[in-house]
């Protein structure tokens, strides 16, 4: 009575010191894509400035979009700069489409993940359509800052991940206690 369905693996994806969206779709085997839907400067809110160690209201870059895989969406993505240090990095971001690339082109060679908050969410009705969901479908709800290799913060970011596509995983080495 359910009807015939095919249900898709998830892609695993690793939250390390090292996160790098294209390099581990590519080693699962899934060929990355990126859309961004919008860029931005704006004054930061509180929990961006103090994420960024910025004083409130700086002024910040804001980059939005849509994670794919093998052209199916599988995450939605917010990146939040500071404007100040990155005045170029909206015009790197929209020509390159990669944090990572776009931050190399502003002096940035390498960054780590500082600090990861993982939990549980459902998507709301406009998260669902860009992801091609049901309302009320779960996400994995990821919130991050990434900083230079001084410590210094450079991207405080929110992915929404669907969880019925993507399997997010710790290495070993990465937990402490």
């Amino acid at each position: 009575g359910a009807g015939v369905f095919v249900a898709v693996p998830t892609t695993d994806y690793p939250i390390g010191r090292r996160v790098r969206f294209h390099q581990n779709l590519e080693a699962a085997g899934r060929v990355p894509g990126r859309r961004i839907t919008a860029l931005q400067t704006r004054a930061a809110d509180l929990a961006e400035a103090a994420a960024l160690a910025l004083g409130p209201g700086a002024p910040v870059h804001v980059a939005e979009g849509l994670s794919l895989a093998d052209e199916e969406p599988i995450a939605i993505f917010r990146s939040i700069f500071p404007a100040n240090r990155f005045p170029g990095l909206l015009a790197e971001l929209d020509k390159e489409g990669s944090v990572t690339r776009a931050l190399a082109a502003m002096g940035i060679a390498d960054y780590l993940r500082a600090d990861t908050r993982i939990s549980a969410t459902i998507a709301t009705p406009t998260q669902a359509l860009r992801l091609r969901l049901q309302p009320g479908a779960p996400l994995l709800l990821s919130v991050a800052v990434n900083t230079d290799l001084g410590g210094v913060p450079l991207e405080y970011g929110t992915t929404w991940f669907a969880a019925e596509r993507v399997t997010l995983t710790v290495p070993a080495h990465a937990i402490s206690g």
